[in-house]
């Protein structure tokens, strides 16, 4: 299995990171060379693949405008960008790694702030867990999970091998996956929720949101219109919700938890959820990897809405 330069047919940095021999990679060697390993591959794709490395750097240094001098402008490149790779190195490692390695993982180097939050999920029967792609946002089900919560995540898989790898390990954990392609996937986590599982869903794919007609939000200074999506789900199942992001930490990880609506107001979760993550986002942008899609997401989310 040798190393395959990225190619029009992989186009896409997810897909060509998952190719042969990461999976391999993934379960046996050590995290840390894991990341560098994935760290290289991702410095060579955008070596090639210099249109989409301008659009990223386009991206992020436009919705960062004042934040970045001539003096941080280089290291704040860099941690972005690592940051991109550091997120694929995630998603490979809790795929492909034995189920009891990365339990063990997360278990011994996450901390959980604010846990109160989750326990009264727990008490109220279940509830709504928000979240962006943000920090390492791949392991916030098995955080949960390892930590005796029942979860419910709302996913799309970009390969079939991932696919069929995360259907081992979200049995171990007892996760249940749900696939936003299929047809029943809102029944799904409507039933999910009301069994008691606290349901994980992202408020930044912005290309799947639906427009609202009487709320604007304003996303790095763009004024669009408000997501509804989540609105209508948290109407429909009436219960807690809350904002979760796996923040990355010198130490580890910390799952910041900050309370976001109980079940009687629902006209303004998207709005809520999205304000706290931009507050992490400017803070930490080197923890968001969607640089490489806001723009593109963003451009068809408007034009679908006009």
């Amino acid at each position: 299995m040798g190393l395959l330069l990225p190619s029009r047919a992989s186009s896409d940095l997810s897909v060509f990171l998952q190719r042969p021999p990461s999976p391999f990679l993934a379960r046996t060697l050590p995290y840390p060379l894991l990341k560098s390993y994935i760290r290289f591959l991702g410095t060579l794709y955008y070596g090639f693949k210099r249109g989409e490395r301008a659009t990223v750097l386009a991206s992020y240094l436009g919705s960062l405008d004042g934040q970045i001098t001539l003096e941080n402008r280089d290291e704040m490149i860099k941690s972005m960008f690592r940051g991109i790779f550091d997120h694929y190195a995630e998603k490979l490692f809790f795929a492909y790694k034995p189920p009891r390695e990365s339990y063990q993982f997360l278990y011994a180097r996450t901390r959980i702030t604010n846990r109160t939050v989750l326990d009264k999920m727990v008490l109220l029967g279940g509830g709504l867990l928000v979240t962006g792609h943000f920090g390492a946002v791949e392991f916030l089900a098995g955080v949960l999970a390892s930590n005796d919560y029942r979860v419910a995540i709302i996913a799309r898989f970009k390969t079939q091998r991932l696919k069929k790898a995360l259907s081992k390990v979200v049995r171990y954990y007892d996760i249940l996956a749900i696939d936003a392609d299929e047809d029943s996937s809102l029944r799904v986590a409507l039933r999910a929720v009301r069994s008691g599982r606290i349901l994980v869903t992202l408020c930044d794919e912005f290309r799947d949101w639906r427009a609202s007609k009487e709320r604007q939000i304003s996303i790095f200074g763009a004024i669009v219109p408000e997501d509804k999506t989540l609105n209508v789900l948290h109407a429909r199942l009436k219960c807690l919700a809350c904002i979760g992001l796996m923040a990355r930490s010198e130490d580890g990880y910390e799952l910041i938890l900050r309370e976001l609506a109980d079940g009687k107001d629902c006209n303004s979760l998207s709005s809520k959820s999205w304000e706290i993550l931009s507050e992490y986002i400017m803070k930490y942008p080197d923890q968001w990897y969607q640089w490489s899609t806001v723009a593109k997401g963003l451009a068809t989310y408007t034009l679908k809405e006009k």
